[in-house]
């Protein structure tokens, strides 16, 4: 299992924990609202303790034996590291505020901080299990875990068929277990009848997943335990540039904002001009009800770390040898984090998900490889177990893109609808 800390005075449920004095200690379990799936939480209130691993004090993410052996542990040989980027970073000061804000835009009054609840001394441990009936001829929970995880706002296409009968192979040549979980955090594109979709195209390709699949938007609770901590740590800042206000920001660069950086997917940074706000402007403007992101301090964040952060990514799909890759999280600049609807996003929902069901093994495609650096700096900052990861070869269209839903991109209902088999689909595929 794995043990998850939120601060004290802000737990999973978004309700306020005691202050205990030096040296005391509580223990309450309680299931945290909403929650479809039997999640559970224990609460642990403890003085803070120096972290071992150089990233600093403050509320810990612990794991169990067996997944702080899995945290960043290939047991390969890593003949090489390879290298993404060299980029400095420097230390940003922490600011010291009476009053905090809460991840939906709440600002509550703190008091003093030496006595209050902002205190950042004191944390609370939310240890988050799933309890969900299994098949009875699944593999033992020590085995590979391996998961799919599309998302409910198209259909599927052969680029998803071909990584989740991937999955599907790799992780019975492992002797693994194969997982699904519907990344379902975008409300307003992901619907019933694309999730619906995605259970007849895998069952029309003979995967067969352990139950029950687990939907993102079913856990918005345990995502928003995990926001907190990074707000408690201030590694995050509320963003209140608008798109055109970013546009604008780029331009007026004394080149027009050609030479501005771009992150991987070419899209231009974040200027973030905002994150030099004052306290209280930003109190200001959320009190009065201004539309912000949470975004990630990335030159605060990467100060944290003792190291560049790395991640192994497997050489090919027998899992035989593996490298290490050094991540460049700083590519993608100040990212979202979370929104002021919705106290996710893709990165921290997936981080998050991948502790919790104990992932070891994450295949997808090489269109996510330079966002595991993202996702490697999440782990390390919430100290949760690092899987190994292996991004497999892209299906390219006839004119040589990316399949893609949003170009609409021929679905697997058509396709099956127009004649085609499970075993045609395999045999197109390579596989």
């Amino acid at each position: 299992m794995v043990e998850i800390e939120a601060p004290a005075h802000r737990l999973g449920n978004g309700k306020q924990g005691p202050l205990l004095g030096p040296g005391q200690a509580s223990l309450a379990k309680h299931r945290l609202p909403g929650s479809q799936h039997g999640l559970w939480s224990q609460r642990i209130d403890q003085p803070d303790q120096t972290s071992v691993d150089g990233v600093g004090a403050g509320p810990r993410y612990l794991l169990g034996d067996d997944d702080r052996h899995k945290a960043g542990k290939t047991g390969l040989r890593t003949p090489q590291r390879h290298l993404a980027c060299h980029v400095a970073h420097s230390t940003q000061p922490r600011i010291d505020a009476a009053k905090r804000i809460e991840p939906g835009g709440n600002v509550v009054q703190t008091g003093d901080r030496a006595h209050g609840v902002a205190c950042p001394g004191w944390h609370a441990k939310v240890a988050i299990g799933e309890q969900s009936i299994q098949p009875a001829n699944r593999p033992a929970m020590n085995a590979p875990v391996f998961r799919f995880a599309p998302s409910p706002n198209g259909e599927l296409h052969l680029g998803h068929a071909y990584s989740a009968l991937l999955n599907a192979r790799m992780a019975e040549a492992a002797g693994g277990r194969l997982l699904l979980r519907i990344e379902d955090i975008d409300v307003t594109r992901c619907t019933p009848d694309f999730e619906a979709g995605i259970f007849r195209d895998l069952a029309w390709l003979g995967i067969e997943w352990e139950q029950p699949a687990r939907r993102q938007s079913e856990h918005f609770d345990a995502y928003e335990g995990l926001l907190q901590r990074l707000i408690h740590e201030e590694l995050v800042y509320p963003a209140f540039m608008s798109r055109g206000e970013i546009r604008a920001a780029i331009t007026e660069n004394r080149d027009n904002g050609r030479n501005w950086p771009r992150d991987p997917d070419g899209a231009p940074l974040y200027p973030g001009i905002d994150k030099k706000l004052p306290q209280a402007e930003r109190l200001r403007r959320i009190e009065a009800g201004a539309p912000f992101a949470w975004r990630l301090d990335m030159e605060a964040a990467m100060s944290r770390l003792p190291a560049s952060p790395s991640w192994a990514e497997f050489d090919d799909e027998t899992l035989t040898t593996a490298h290490d890759v050094e991540a460049c999280p700083q590519q993608w600049g100040d990212v979202v984090i979370a929104r002021r609807d919705i106290p996710t996003s893709y990165h921290l929902s997936v981080v998050a998900d991948d502790a919790l069901q104990q992932v070891s093994h994450v295949v997808r495609g090489r269109d996510l490889y330079h966002a595991t650096g993202v996702q490697r700096l999440l782990q390390q900052l919430l100290e949760l177990p690092a899987p190994r990861y292996f991004h497999h070869r892209l299906i390219l269209g006839p004119d040589g893109r990316k399949l893609s839903k949003s170009a609409r991109d021929t679905g697997l209902a058509a396709l099956r609808a127009a004649g085609s088999t499970p075993a045609g689909i395999r045999q197109s595929l390579g596989l």
